[in-house]
């Protein structure tokens, strides 16, 4: 079959994808990051699943024991809005984090917010004696900054542990998407998704479906990622639009030079440096995969490094598309919801499909840009629904809506 005929898909993922493979939910990282169960601060600066490093010792955990009353202090005042405008609605990780990243651009000065000053003196105030070490002689006083960044750091090191963990049920409700790889009446153009775990490689590679992942090796120690790696490389592309958990920026070193690539480590930790030979090594120097957690920060983080070289991979993937197949995703997303409408509004013949189980309850949750023309958008065939979970879903199902 000619290629120009065949039908032109993308699909797009969310949280919801990776819910029946039983990893953590927002609400349980939530849980995690508020409470600080099971974490703990390492030497190296990050945070790992444990108990203190100097338990035995008989000292604290004094990086959680700042850390944990200051994100408190934040989640009170993202309380206090929703108390007002919004009395049922749960707070989640990804609002705190927003607000911190928020608190925090400003105090740099980064992105300034004079509507910020007054909360950053009040946090100033009621956060000062989280800045003192307290029992722990190994640790001295935070500055104010300091906190905000830990704060951070915290919070992103606990999603990609909760994230990168087995699934703890099988992955084969993935099947209705595996099998449209092998589909020859459709040329798929890419899959987006906005997880940062990898359940969706593991399956392919255990069903034996090729895929591009936009990673080639480098040698036995790193797989190094590139943008260009999806058009030099065969096999359908698949983007993690807000980073991944095996997903670094790396720091490589020759005689003369440095260069900043991306990449996965092989066989080798975050911490220590990777030598090739004397002169030739790779460090990571974030300790930390590239991921975005947050809300509405993250369309500031797309207009530059790998996330505006993905965005634009969807934006040109999106031209010459004809149907998005969009599942687990709950349009939250400013940026991703504004190039889904610009595409649709573009043209009349472009379809979305959605697959969730209760339509209903998606449109009332998703962002007013979405919910709003929803009924426009189903009266003009644009947007069709298939009412069922995953699990349930086959992709005859699908090819019936896009094919007919």
């Amino acid at each position: 079959m000619s290629e120009d005929k065949r039908t032109k898909v993308c699909f797009l993922l969310g949280a919801g994808f990776s819910i029946p493979a039983d990893l953590p939910r927002t609400q349980d990282i939530t849980t995690r990051i508020m409470t600080g169960e099971g974490m703990m601060r390492h030497s190296d600066a990050n945070y790992y699943f444990g108990r203190p490093m100097y338990e035995h010792m008989g000292w604290s955990d004094d990086g959680l024991s700042r850390v944990l009353p200051f994100l408190n202090l934040v989640r009170n005042r993202i309380a206090n809005y929703y108390a007002k405008y919004s009395p049922d609605h749960e707070i989640n990780y990804e609002e705190v984090l927003y607000a911190l990243q928020q608190i925090y651009d400003d105090e740099m000065g980064e992105y300034e917010n004079p509507l910020l000053m007054e909360v950053q003196n009040d946090l100033r105030a009621q956060s000062a004696s989280m800045l003192k070490a307290n029992d722990h002689p190994l640790e001295s006083e935070w500055t104010y900054d300091q906190l905000l960044r830990e704060s951070l750091n915290y919070g992103h090191d606990v999603v990609w542990h909760e994230l990168e963990q087995k699934p703890r049920k099988s992955l084969n409700y993935m099947c209705a998407l595996s099998t449209s790889f092998t589909d020859e009446s459709i040329r798929i153009m890419a899959v987006y998704t906005l997880n940062h775990d990898l359940l969706l490689e593991e399956h392919l590679r255990e069903s034996s479906v090729p895929f591009n992942d936009g990673e080639v090796e480098f040698d036995s120690h790193l797989r190094l990622w590139s943008i260009e790696n999806y058009y030099e490389s065969k096999g359908i592309p698949i983007l993690h639009l807000h980073g991944h958990v095996r997903l670094y920026r790396v720091n490589y070193y020759t005689k003369n030079r440095r260069r900043t690539v991306y990449g996965r480590p092989v066989g080798w930790d975050s911490i220590h440096t990777h030598h090739i030979t004397d002169q030739e090594y790779f460090m990571l120097p974030d300790g930390r995969p590239e991921i975005l957690a947050g809300t509405t920060n993250k369309l500031l983080e797309y207009q530059g490094g790998i996330y505006a070289d993905m965005q634009m991979h969807f934006y040109n993937s999106l031209r010459s598309c004809e149907f998005i197949v969009a599942c687990g995703y709950g349009f939250r997303d400013k940026g991703i919801n504004t190039k889904i409408l610009e595409w649709l509004y573009n043209d009349s013949a472009r379809r979305l499909v959605i697959i969730h189980p209760k339509p209903s309850d998606l449109r009332r949750e998703s962002r007013s840009a979405i919910s709003q023309r929803w009924d426009e958008l189903v009266a003009r065939q644009q947007l069709q629904t298939i009412d069922s979970c995953i699990e349930m879903v086959v992709w005859s199902d699908v090819r019936r809506l896009i094919c007919a």
